[in-house]
């Protein structure tokens, strides 16, 4: 992959920890890797953790916005992680897609550009 190793880095950083942040200790994160036909590369995240209510989504890709805190779950943040990834992947050209349901878990998809992987960089 051509790109920035730390913003890279950083990114995968971030999807993880939130991730492993909103599961319980019984939880399950996934990480699956896949080369898209165009030639594109996909890095997916999934959880089966607390979720995000689909009338926050957006909101939570905004600095700042946090889903509203549950004093069980005695995690704190800053309300940055997901739009870094957002900021951070749109300047390595490619696409950061998040759906989520409440209580069923959250996906998170990074996708860099075909232009961004070695085996197809001119």
């Amino acid at each position: 992959m051509i790109g920035d190793q730390n913003a890279i880095i950083r990114i995968i950083i971030n999807l993880l920890s939130n991730a492993v942040k909103f599961v319980n200790y019984e939880g399950q994160v996934e990480i699956i890797t896949r080369r898209n036909k165009n030639g594109s590369v996909s890095i997916e995240i999934r959880d089966n953790g607390i979720g995000i209510p689909k009338d926050r989504l957006e909101m939570v890709l905004n600095p700042f916005e946090q889903i509203e805190s549950n004093p069980e779950l005695q995690v704190e943040g800053t309300g940055l992680g997901l739009p870094i990834v957002q900021k951070l992947i749109e300047l390595h050209g490619g696409l950061f897609e998040l759906d989520s349901e409440l209580n069923v878990g959250t996906t998170a998809i990074i996708t860099f550009p075909a232009s961004r992987i070695c085996a197809n960089a001119a």
